[in-house]
């Protein structure tokens, strides 16, 4: 039986609320893991991920929570195939954990714009926002464990954390800096990826 627009509306709510709820649970199991010296081993240099599927990937995934606060989350990416070091489902949950962490700080009906572009042997990736910005007594410990007890904002204060030694593993930077017209811009910068070989490329139609 359909559900009618209210119904509708509740039901994308919840699942919403369950999907923040897992990803809580492995954030935080990944956090703790890599604390303890039991983090999966750093990606194979040979290897490369499609950072721009990523990206389509967790800007889609962002539209509910975006429709809620009436906001925007739009992707800007360069034409050039993007391959970057990394591993793959950990990609996502940083790129969604910075997705996220614009959201909740961007006013209603805000803008939150993801673009990625290389830079030399690098590709860069900014998330930014229209909300506030960081205050400053806060920046010192953006990225450590717990900042959210810092700024007063409701969350664990693991995210960012996360997202850190994340991208450090990977060989990469992150960092943050304030938008000349406002608001703020979390970036990370990861190594780029071999193109795939037309080797490797026949066998993996093959195998289609």
């Amino acid at each position: 039986m359909p559900l009618d627009d209210e119904a509708a509306g509740w039901t994308e709510l919840a699942l919403q609320a369950a999907k923040r709820q897992e990803s809580l649970v492995a954030e935080i199991l990944d956090v703790f893991s890599s604390d303890r010296g039991a983090f999966v081993a750093p990606p194979d240099p040979a290897a490369a991920r499609d950072l721009a599927k990523a990206i389509r990937d967790v800007v889609a995934q962002a539209q509910p929570a975006a429709r809620v606060r009436h906001a925007e989350v739009r992707a800007e990416i360069e034409a050039a195939p993007l391959r970057v070091i990394a591993e793959e489902t950990r990609l996502v949950r940083v790129l969604a954990n910075l997705v996220d962490n614009a959201l909740r700080h961007s006013p209603f009906g805000g803008l939150v714009m993801v673009s990625a572009r290389r830079e030399a042997s690098t590709t860069r990736v900014n998330v930014d926002d229209q909300g506030p910005g960081v205050p400053k007594e806060v920046m010192p410990y953006l990225f450590e464990m717990f900042a959210g007890g810092q700024t007063g904002v409701a969350g664990t204060g693991l995210g960012l954390y996360f997202c850190r030694i994340t991208v450090e593993r990977w060989g990469g930077g992150i960092g943050y800096e304030r938008r000349p017209e406002g608001g703020s811009r979390f970036w990370i910068r990861l190594s780029d990826g071999p193109e795939p070989s037309a080797e490797r490329e026949e066998s993996v139609r093959g195998r289609n």
